[in-house]
């Protein structure tokens, strides 16, 4: 699939949601220890957006201090 349709369906879809990577967010992730750089970003978008997670990533689920659904 390309970008492009990637981009169409995501603007097509009602259960997604794009957000801009600000300084909340920035400064949130920098505060996270114990995890990757991105994984951090992705664990400081949820919190910030007040937010679980759907990941089967152990190390998020351990120390993200979020919620985490995942079965």
């Amino acid at each position: 699939m390309s970008f492009q349709e990637v981009k169409r369906r995501i603007d097509g879809a009602d259960n997604y949601k794009i957000v801009d990577l600000g300084f909340e967010i920035i400064e949130l992730a920098g505060a996270i220890k114990g995890l990757e750089t991105f994984d951090r970003l992705i664990v400081a978008t949820a919190k910030y957006l007040g937010l679980p997670i759907l990941t089967s990533d152990k190390e998020i689920k351990d120390r993200s201090g979020i919620e985490v659904i995942w079965d």
